[in-house]
């Protein structure tokens, strides 16, 4: 073992020992850009003649890869010069430099950097864009060894934040020439962005300091045909748009909407309104052409109502001295009350006016309807500028009576609206006593209760087919000495008692003997005195005789004949006749 160490040692010395050295020529620049060819110089020198592989590397950050290897041949003392364009690949970012290798002789050259920026000049032919119109960048992007690329761009529009645009395009030889119409983009202020990439992997971001001005306005005008349009028709919108030759109309009215297309710079619309309610109404109106553009107005308008029918309400009877309500309302043709004066005439059977009043819309009145009105079918008609309608109402009969005490006497009123007569009794201090009356309407009866009850404060009752009347009686009797003979006579119903009658025969006889057949003297003078005294006897002695039975009659229940017998109005004839004879007698 000892032995062959010892040989491979003395091999070592007896061998010479071969140095050669590397050398780059190069300067480099202090950037390249990925992709950027560098042309690699140098040379190799060697004290020996030498054969080996000369490897040539690029290291950046510590990365190395191999560009290329080749067995060259070194003469002693002779430089062997190397040249080679190397294509600096992708990813070799950084500080960077090239690594010789050869015979165990290792050597780098100067440092540069390698990065992906690219340079170049873009620009905005307009910074303030109206939809529909293109958006124009141009330039020309190089790399840092001032070659133009080739590759393509990505551009974006972005407003706060959000991104609303983003395109590509291609770059060629360094030339950037961006057109794009810009379509359906919100109005505002945008941030504009390019970035460049070329083929391998540099690339550089343009951004702009000014704001695109995005405008979407449309100039328009729009008008209505009539800003008063009558309940029920249409109405028409007038518009005509300056810088657009298709584009969309869109109304909104009432809840309702519709979509429409015109293909001219004027356009013109009936809006089928349909009824609307009376008063101000609005119609939007929105106008986009094909890039978004838009008018936007709103118009105001006024419906006038129109009135369409009347509708009216009233009662359809009542009785005289009771109120009848009235009411009418017109509408119009929506079925909103339209406001108007509604003038009102009450006519009577005959046609007469027997009544006006004046109620607005939607309003009612009443009508008093007054005493005694006759029965019968009356008319209310309701009259507007624009309509006239009758309607019919029944006055009922009303069959009634009141009764009063009045001076002195009992009064009895008719207070319905047709003639009555009819019998009545009336109840006052225990005795009844019948009557009769015929009586129009609001006509008085009055009866004399003076001769059937004694002077005093009374509550009667007064009964008839129409209800049982109470009445306070504060009677007086205030007749003369003949007046309660005479009036005592006839009966307050027309009947009498028997012996009443039989009186009343006697004085009737005597009264007719001595008016006609008494034989009268031939002269004034020739009155004989027994014939007077006889007469006069006999007078007193039946004055006598009258009061005699009188009171006692007073004091026995009275005997009524039926009314039917004799009827009070022909007892009351009779009695005025009588007295208006004694008078002149």
């Amino acid at each position: 073992m000892k032995k062959i160490l010892l040989l491979v040692l003395l091999a070592l010395f007896i061998v010479p020992f071969v140095s050669a050295d590397i050398t780059f020529n190069n300067d480099f620049y202090e950037e390249y850009n990925m992709g950027d060819v560098v042309e690699v110089q140098g040379y190799v020198l060697s004290d020996s003649n030498v054969d080996d592989i000369f490897r040539l590397y690029l290291v950046c950050g510590g990365d190395s890869q191999i560009l290329s290897g080749k067995m060259i041949h070194v003469s002693n003392n002779q430089n062997y010069y190397f040249a080679q364009d190397v294509n600096l690949p992708v990813n070799s970012n950084g500080i960077c430099h090239f690594n010789a290798d050869f015979n165990d002789e290792n050597e780098d050259s100067e440092d540069f950097q390698v990065t992906d920026e690219l340079k170049g000049d873009i620009f905005v032919t307009s910074t303030r864009i109206k939809l529909g119109e293109p958006l124009n960048v141009e330039g020309d992007v190089y790399r840092l060894s001032d070659d133009r690329i080739s590759g393509f761009g990505i551009l974006t529009l972005s407003k706060d934040s959000e991104e609303f645009l983003v395109d590509s395009f291609d770059i060629t030889n360094g030339d950037i020439a961006y057109n794009f119409i810009l379509d359906s983009l919100p109005a505002g202020d945008y941030d504009l962005q390019v970035e460049v990439y070329d083929y391998y992997g540099n690339s550089h971001i343009f951004t702009f300091a000014q704001k695109i001005q995005v405008i979407n306005e449309l100039t328009a005008r729009v008008s209505l045909e009539t800003y008063e349009v009558l309940q029920g028709n249409n109405l028409k919108i007038l518009g005509a748009v300056d810088d657009a030759d298709s584009y969309e109309v869109y109304i909104e009215y009432e809840g309702k909407s519709e979509t429409l297309n015109f293909y001219s710079a004027g356009f013109e619309y009936d809006v089928k309104l349909g009824t609307l309610g009376g008063g101000s109404h609005t119609i939007l109106v929105r106008i986009v052409d094909s890039y978004g553009n838009f008018y936007l107005e709103t118009l105001g308008y006024e419906i006038i109502s129109v009135p369409d029918r009347m509708d009216v309400e009233i009662g359809d009877s009542v009785l005289p001295g009771d109120s009848i309500s009235l009411g009418a309302t017109i509408y119009d043709k929506a079925d909103y009350i339209y406001q108007d004066e509604i003038s009102v005439r009450i006519l009577n059977p005959k046609g007469e006016k027997i009544g006006l009043s004046e109620i607005n819309s939607g309003e009612s009145s009443t009508y008093e309807v007054e005493d005694y009105t006759a029965p019968g079918i009356y008319k209310a008609v309701f009259e507007s500028p624009d309509f006239n309608v009758e309607r019919e109402f029944t006055v009922n009969t009303l069959e009634k009576i009141d009764a009063y005490f009045e001076d002195n006497r009992l009064k009895v009123k008719n207070v319905g609206n047709v003639d009555l007569s009819d019998d009545f009794n009336v109840l006052i201090g225990g005795s009844t006593v019948d009557f009769s009356y015929s009586l129009k309407p609001s006509e008085i009866g009055s009866y004399d209760l003076r001769g059937w009850v004694s002077q005093g404060v009374y509550t009667a009752s007064v009964s008839s087919d129409y209800g049982d009347i109470q009445v306070d009686v504060e009677l007086v009797d205030d007749r003369t000495g003949f007046q309660k003979v005479t009036g005592f006579v006839v009966g307050a119903n027309g009947g009498s008692p028997t012996l009443l009658w039989l009186i009343l025969i006697i004085v009737v006889a005597a009264i007719v003997y001595f008016v006609f057949f008494r034989k009268k003297p031939t002269k004034r003078g020739d009155v004989y005195e027994g014939d007077y005294n006889k007469h006069f006897e006999e007078g007193k002695s039946m004055r006598e005789r009258v009061m005699e039975k009188r009171n006692r009659l007073r004091t026995q229940p009275k005997r009524l004949f039926p009314s039917k017998e004799i009827p009070k109005r022909d007892a009351d004839n009779f009695r005025d006749d009588m007295v208006r004879k004694m008078k002149e007698r």
